[in-house]
């Protein structure tokens, strides 16, 4: 990697940066909270404390709630980090904001794989400074909108990647980043047909093979919540949210 191209990924990284911090000053002497817990927030709040305090994975807000699974477990993992450490939730937004901004630099090297440099620079500098990605909707709310981003980000542009050098390693990167995604945000369970596409567009004669490899890369990060899911819950479903519920 040569100067030139450090330097790029310094200027998109520093100004995802800057306009995030110049957001947070604005909520900060406007008296608005630096992270919000409204909307869906409570779902994962109630989540992480109810797993902290009963073991019991439940987004119910009741003192004795029982087992549910409405909330996929990555974003209230990472909430439990900052209850069971005491850490002010308020640092959620700056962690937020730095995986955003890694993001916009790993749209550029990635980015860079597929097309032009000047392209993949153009639609990293944008996503950093894009006002609603850089908006409370996104970094400065108790929501799984950034790891979620950065979890897909980084699946999509791998398949991409394999579609045009047919790297093998990128496929399964891809099928594994696609079982994160879904594990933070439930609606991407159905991308995971996103790897037959990919296989059928990269033209390899090894395409069952490939596909059959990456899908079992992708069932098998799914496997712990399914199991909870079928096994536990006695339930046939990726979420109870209905908008992905599997019948």
């Amino acid at each position: 990697m040569n100067s030139k191209t450090k330097n790029k990924i310094a200027i998109i990284f520093v100004s995802a940066l800057i306009i995030r911090v110049i957001f947070s000053f604005g909520l900060f002497f406007n008296d608005r909270p630096l992270i919000s817990d409204a909307g869906d927030a409570p779902d994962y709040i109630h989540t992480a404390k109810n797993f902290l305090k009963n073991g019991i994975w439940s987004a119910s807000p009741v003192n004795n709630p029982e087992p549910d699974n409405f909330r996929t477990p990555i974003y209230p993992l990472f909430l439990m980090f900052f209850y069971k450490f005491n850490i002010p939730l308020e640092y959620i937004g700056f962690i937020q904001d730095l995986i955003m901004a890694l993001t916009a630099v790993l749209i550029y090297i990635l980015g860079r794989r597929m097309f032009f440099d000047g392209v993949a620079f153009f639609a990293a500098l944008f996503f950093s400074l894009e006002p609603y990605l850089a908006s409370s909707f996104i970094s400065k709310a108790i929501m799984t909108e950034a790891l979620a981003t950065f979890f897909l980000v980084i699946s999509l542009f791998n398949l991409g990647i394999y579609i045009i050098h047919k790297k093998s390693s990128n496929l399964y990167y891809g099928s594994a980043f696609f079982a994160l995604t879904a594990l933070t945000k439930p609606q991407f369970f159905f991308f995971g047909i996103f790897l037959f596409i990919a296989v059928f567009f990269a033209g390899e004669y090894r395409i069952i093979k490939r596909f059959i490899f990456s899908g079992l890369i992708f069932l098998t990060m799914l496997s712990p919540w399914l199991y909870y899911n079928f096994f536990v819950l006695k339930v046939f479903q990726f979420s109870s949210n209905p908008l992905v519920a599997l019948y």
